[in-house]
């Protein structure tokens, strides 16, 4: 997709779904610069409790609407956007809203690669998947965080 094809798909749009789309776009390349630029200890304790888990939220057009958003502007990106920047960026665009949340970690290990270990993130409110959904059965979850 060209440019300019999306930013006549972008001037099609409502106010609204433009704003998300803008508040979207800002959150993946903060998220970017955060795997990218910093390490994951200085960043992680701000991710919310490690204890709990999200309750179910009835806010579930706003799930949809921060779900596909994530995934409209991540296939757009000049990068390739990683589970984890994904992750982020939902989770703070529901933190925003005041929507608990939780991220999870997970890990597998695949036989066929020489037990090589494989990490994902995701993010759900209660069990709903707002972004990471694609094969997140297959992992362990080694941690969780919850917010706000």
């Amino acid at each position: 997709m060209d440019f300019r094809h999306i930013v006549l798909a972008v001037q099609a749009r409502s106010p609204a779904e433009r704003r998300l789309l803008a508040e979207t776009a800002l959150n993946l390349v903060a998220a970017w610069v955060l795997v990218r630029g910093v390490p994951f200890t200085w960043w992680s304790r701000r991710l919310g409790d490690r204890r709990a888990e999200s309750s179910a939220s009835e806010q579930t057009q706003t799930l949809t609407l921060i779900a596909g958003s994530i995934a409209a502007v991540a296939s757009q990106l000049p990068w390739t956007s990683t589970c984890l920047m994904d992750a982020l960026a939902a989770k703070w665009m529901l933190n925003r809203r005041g929507v608990p949340n939780t991220l999870y970690f997970g890990v597998r290990t695949e036989e066929s690669a020489g037990k090589d270990l494989f990490a994902h993130a995701w993010l759900c409110v209660g069990m709903q998947f707002v972004a990471g959904e694609v094969g997140a059965e297959q992992y362990t979850v080694i941690v969780k965080f919850t917010s706000p």
